[in-house]
């Protein structure tokens, strides 16, 4: 179980590293809200 969780913050990281470098916009935050 602690396994998973530190692989979903990892993706969690890197998924905002990656929206980050393409620049945040109204759909990025549409969709994070998702969550």
């Amino acid at each position: 179980m602690t396994e998973l969780i530190t692989n979903n913050e990892k993706v969690a990281l890197n998924l905002e590293e990656y929206l980050f470098s393409k620049g945040r916009t109204s759909e990025i935050d549409k969709a994070l809200k998702k969550f």
